[in-house]
């Protein structure tokens, strides 16, 4: 089930209104790959889409397309193909934005 603006929107809004949120074991994660690979355990573990979750986590900190290639670069080998997918697909060919919802 791909990722909706209303998602994001409501992603952004609830980030805006606790800026000082305990980020708990997120926390000792230093680089976005491991941040994203520890998302995607997380989400196996509860039984959720784990492509849908890290999408909307880079539409939420608004990578470049860029980032999201060298971020596919790096979870291909570690054999994360749909997600690696998805990401493929929301940046597509853009420069500056990813593919809009």
């Amino acid at each position: 089930m791909p990722v909706e603006a209303a998602e994001i929107a409501e992603l952004r809004r609830m980030r805006a209104a606790e800026p000082d949120l305990d980020l708990g074991e997120f926390t000792l994660l230093k680089t976005l790959e491991e941040t994203v690979g520890y998302l995607i355990a997380c989400s196996r573990e509860i039984g959720s889409d784990e492509s849908d979750m890290v999408e909307a986590l880079v539409r939420l900190l608004e990578l470049p397309p860029s980032e999201v290639r060298d971020l596919e670069k790096v979870l291909r080998p570690l054999g994360y193909r749909d997600v690696c997918d998805r990401l493929r697909q929301i940046t597509g060919r853009r420069k500056h934005k990813l593919v809009p919802l």
